[in-house]
């Protein structure tokens, strides 16, 4: 049996010599010299492209010079004052001068209370401001407790002052470091289509929502026309702006029609936008460059040759230039004026692929 073997294995040698004499005749190479030899023209071919990397453009970032950012976010429209009026002593309802939507006068009596008292006076309860009836919840005849004594004592009545009214906006955590009061407000209110209101920032929150990692920021509006404008401004500098936030004059929107009440109501939707002026040396990169997957954000850096897939923060993004920082082991880092950053085939890169980056003027 060892003799037959070696027979027939020296009789398949020959026939695969021959065959492959045959093959290479033909101009064909056989499987199994590629594999054996990896210096074979084919192999050759794909470790030259790998060694290569995937062809990219790059562009280092630039400083910011007169970049302007913005953003935008639902507002809610309130009134200037609102007060929920309460008994301060338990008593029957005598009479409600009021109605809803009624106008007030600053100290006209709106409510007054039977207490028992033996002298027969009876409690008022008068307006704080001038303003209207936003909602009415007693009628005569009714005995209300003393909210003093008794908690959860409902309201007799609500007051709103709505000659000016608080636009205020959530503000994103990336966009606070770009807020100051010369910011760019422009408002619109879904029930005025068409309309824009411009004015400034009327005041900033001093701190962050920790719930939503918002700044809230706010502005007075005006809400009848120019001409009342100018008259409640004497008036409000007559007495020495005492009734309002702060002492600060509220703002009235720039280019409207003299005749043209501003007349937004207390409770309509609408949409703030803010435009900042974003300060010089913070670099940008092109919005396209960043890659997201769900709330990250990531660059990918040519590091000679090499793809690093980098995670970022964005600080700013107006859809064309992007101001971003490195964050690296939960330190944010500013990007390098020599970084190449890869602004092209991101859907092609993986961390630590070889490229190959020209760079972009």
């Amino acid at each position: 049996m060892p003799v037959a073997f070696s027979k027939n294995m020296t009789k398949n040698n020959s026939t695969t010599r021959l065959a492959s004499a045959a093959l290479l005749a033909l101009g064909i190479f056989p499987i199994a010299s590629v594999f054996a030899n990896p210096t074979a023209s084919g192999n050759l071919s794909a470790t030259s492209n790998a060694s290569a990397g995937i062809r990219v453009m790059t562009a280092k970032p630039q400083a910011a010079v007169g970049q302007k950012v913005s953003v935008e976010q639902p507002a809610n429209i309130a009134a200037y004052y609102q007060v929920e009026l309460f008994p301060k002593v338990a008593g029957t309802i005598k009479s409600v001068e009021k109605a809803l939507g009624d106008k007030i006068v600053t100290g006209e009596v709106l409510v007054q209370l039977d207490t028992g008292d033996a002298s027969g006076n009876l409690t008022t309860i008068s307006a704080p401001f001038d303003g209207v009836v936003s909602a009415r919840s007693a009628d005569p005849g009714l005995f209300v407790a003393s909210a003093a004594i008794v908690p959860g004592v409902n309201s007799l009545m609500t007051v709103d002052r709505t000659d000016i009214v608080t636009i205020s906006m959530p503000v994103p955590e990336a966009y606070v470091r770009f807020l100051t009061k010369d910011a760019e407000v422009e408002l619109r209110a879904d029930a005025m289509p068409g309309r824009i209101f411009r004015c400034r920032l009327s005041r900033i929150a001093p701190s962050m929502n920790a719930g939503d990692r918002t700044l809230n920021v706010e502005v007075d509006l005006f809400n009848g026309t120019s001409d009342e404008y100018a008259k409640f401004v004497e008036q409000a500098e007559a007495n020495g702006r005492r009734d309002l936030k702060g002492r600060a004059l509220p703002f009235f929107p720039e280019g409207m029609s003299p005749e043209q009440a501003v007349g937004l109501l207390p409770g309509m939707y609408g949409m703030m936008n803010l435009t900042m002026q974003q300060p010089a040396g913070i670099p940008l990169v092109p919005s396209s460059a960043i890659v997201r997957e769900g709330v990250m954000a990531y660059l990918f850096k040519n590091d000679n040759g090499i793809a690093r897939r980098i995670p970022i923060v964005i600080q700013s993004d107006n859809g064309t230039a992007a101001g971003v920082l490195w964050a690296v082991n939960g330190v944010n880092q500013e990007l390098s004026p020599q970084d190449e950053i890869v602004i092209s085939n991101q859907g092609e890169l993986q961390d630590g692929l070889a490229i190959q980056g020209t760079l972009s003027k």
